[in-house]
């Protein structure tokens, strides 16, 4: 189905009823709620039916997730990575910004993402079997995508949070 919003129309698959009640039950019993936005689409219907009605509450836990299965593009190309920039400037204010990205060219995304200041990157052999977008080398462990995703923010003078940082971070505690 399909509706309009400001003269533009958006598919209402992620129903908004439904999505609106769960936050809401998140919420009330202390469950911080992350938004996996694949494309602008998502960024758009969390600001419509939760922020502008003061439904979420702050810190905004927003993620984007370029690469999956028909979403936003991550191709080597420079329209993967201007893709990721328009999503970055669309997020709300207030947000804590991840990036998960998915397919091939996950590393130099997720660096990219890091020099453009994202607050948290999520790795895992569950979004990309191949280590580099040039090579044919399988990841092996999770943790190898970690200890390089760490060694690339370290070099690029961005510290990691320890687990009691990120809870504060993120107002968990």
């Amino acid at each position: 189905a399909l509706e309009e919003v400001d003269g533009t129309l958006h598919s209402t698959l992620a129903v908004e009823d439904n999505t609106v009640r769960t936050v809401r039950f998140l919420q009330e019993n202390g469950v911080k709620p992350e938004f996996m936005c694949h494309n602008w689409e998502g960024i758009v219907n969390v600001n419509e039916w939760l922020i502008k009605p003061g439904i979420l509450e702050k810190p905004y836990l927003m993620s984007m997730g370029p690469g999956m299965h028909n979403t936003g593009p991550t191709d080597p190309d420079p329209w993967g990575f201007l893709y990721v920039l328009g999503m970055m400037k669309m997020m709300p204010e207030g947000s804590l910004l991840g990036m998960s990205a998915g397919g091939r060219n996950w590393l130099p995304l997720s660096a990219f993402a890091i020099l453009m200041g994202v607050d948290s990157v999520r790795v895992g052999m569950e979004d990309h079997v191949y280590m580099y977008p040039h090579k044919n080398e399988l990841t092996r462990h999770n943790a190898d995508e970690t200890r390089k995703i760490a060694t690339i923010a370290r070099e690029l003078g961005r510290e990691i949070a320890t687990p009691a940082q990120t809870r504060r971070i993120y107002g968990l505690e």
